[in-house]
């Protein structure tokens, strides 16, 4: 099936002045107009996004809504080696500088350790390199935050055992990967976060199967065969997961008709059931 993931939306808003009365005034009341002010003003809204994320064991997803968490940078586009803000958010009260020279800058929020593929964490950012202060005037700057990584799992169905020794699904193709592979084993439970392009990627799962031999196929020679392979490409955008749903289709038959259902859940906004049926091609 596809249909949308859980969401996981985190907001906070980084501001470049915290006191307990300007938080209820308006921009303009805060930083009123100056034509005579040298200096400008920035004020950072700051949103967290990792639409995919679920409780795990291996992955909190509170982790990633504390905002607590986030670290904060700050520099002007013509010195780019030195932060005027380099930061938590929760120290950011003391380190946001109340006036900015006009310019260029470029804000970066981010968090978690950005790794290629991994079972326990993802990296989390929001880049803006395009930020104009302009003197006497507050500069508002919205810094959306989303993981660089796609989600992927499988399901195995309980009866998978009954008729095979042995199934796997092996994900390649990644860039981050440089070749290799994950491998979800028939016992694994927790999802791969895999890095990804801006753009997404084109991956392929490979799912493995060795049947038992009371359900082997036997083929035009009279030879029975036990192993057989399911191949498919799929694109996968960051923020985004696919989930497999894998289980046997069986049929007595002289020849075997042992076959797989597969059911693909894809993370879109259109919840869509696609079921698909397909016949093991026996090597």
């Amino acid at each position: 099936m596809r249909r949308k993931s859980i969401f996981m939306s985190l907001a906070l808003s980084l501001t470049a002045m915290f006191t307990s009365c300007t938080s209820e005034r308006s921009i303009d009341e805060q930083f009123p107009k100056d034509e005579s002010d040298a200096s400008g003003k920035i004020v950072l809204d700051l949103s967290a996004d990792a639409r995919f994320i679920e409780q795990t064991r291996a992955v909190n997803e509170d982790d990633y809504r504390n905002t607590a968490n986030y670290t904060v940078q700050l520099w002007n586009n013509d010195d780019p080696t030195k932060f005027i803000v380099n930061c938590k958010y929760s120290e950011l009260n003391d380190n946001m500088p109340g006036s900015f020279k006009p310019g260029k800058y470029t804000a970066k929020a981010f968090y978690g350790n950005d790794v290629n593929c991994s079972r326990n964490e993802f990296y989390v950012e929001g880049f803006n390199d395009n930020i104009n202060v302009a003197a006497g005037n507050p500069t508002k700057v919205t810094l959306p935050c989303t993981p660089t990584a796609g989600k992927l799992s499988v399901t195995f169905s309980s009866d998978m055992a009954t008729y095979y020794n042995n199934y796997e699904v092996v994900f390649s193709q990644a860039a981050a990967l440089a070749g290799s592979s994950v491998t979800w084993s028939a016992t694994d439970t927790e999802p791969f976060y895999v890095k990804l392009n801006a753009a997404g990627e084109t991956l392929r799962y490979t799912i493995n199967l060795t049947a038992k031999d009371d359900y082997a196929y036997t083929d035009d020679q009279g030879n029975k065969k036990t192993n057989g392979t399911v191949t498919k490409e799929f694109t996968l955008q960051r923020n985004r997961s696919y989930h497999l749903t894998i289980k046997p289709d069986y049929t007595a038959t002289t020849e075997g008709g042992l076959s797989i259902i597969i059911d693909i859940d894809e993370d879109t906004n259109d919840p869509i059931d696609i079921p698909v049926q397909v016949p093991i091609d026996w090597l």
